[in-house]
């Protein structure tokens, strides 16, 4: 799933989750703090808690408090696609990419397969990712979710052949 999320018909997944409402405040909690002085949280559980539906209940938070979101799901078949979960995560941020520095946007659209050329440092694409993440917050605030963590791709590693 890509998405920066805009959906005027707003679902306020937050009241739809029965007996979750010590989640739903910390979240709230961190939501509203991030606007103000940035932050994280990450959620853990066995598969079918319900993680999923918290997520969306942030995403609906953070649309609720003017903040850019910004979604990707790692996911089983994409798992062997080099950088297919931050392609996910940045495409939405792609018209941004002119702003950042020439070195930043080449590996961004390298790794993400929008240019040609050898596979940059993951040091390099890690840090043009902060730069562009740092920008798309600069008017903004933004909330970046990410589910299904243990499914994104390695970066390819490089192998000799003989």
């Amino acid at each position: 799933m890509t998405a920066e999320r805009e959906r005027p018909e707003h679902r306020q997944a937050a009241s739809d989750l029965t007996g979750r409402s010590s989640e739903l405040d910390l979240i709230r909690a961190v939501i509203e703090g991030t606007g103000r002085l940035g932050g994280s949280l990450t959620l853990r559980g066995e598969p079918g808690v319900g993680k999923s539906a918290l997520l969306d209940a942030a995403a609906d938070l953070a649309l609720a408090n003017g903040m850019r979101t910004l979604r990707a799901a790692g996911a089983e078949f994409e798992a062997n696609i080099a950088f297919a979960g931050l392609n996910q995560l940045l495409v939405p941020l792609a018209p941004m990419f002119p702003q950042l520095d020439s070195s930043h946007e080449s590996a961004l659209r390298v790794a993400l397969g929008f240019g040609d050329g050898a596979t940059p440092s993951r040091l390099l694409i890690a840090t043009a990712t902060l730069s562009l993440l740092l920008l798309a917050a600069h008017d903004q605030p933004l909330v970046v979710l990410v589910d299904d963590t243990q499914w994104p791709d390695e970066s390819p590693t490089p192998r000799c052949v003989s």
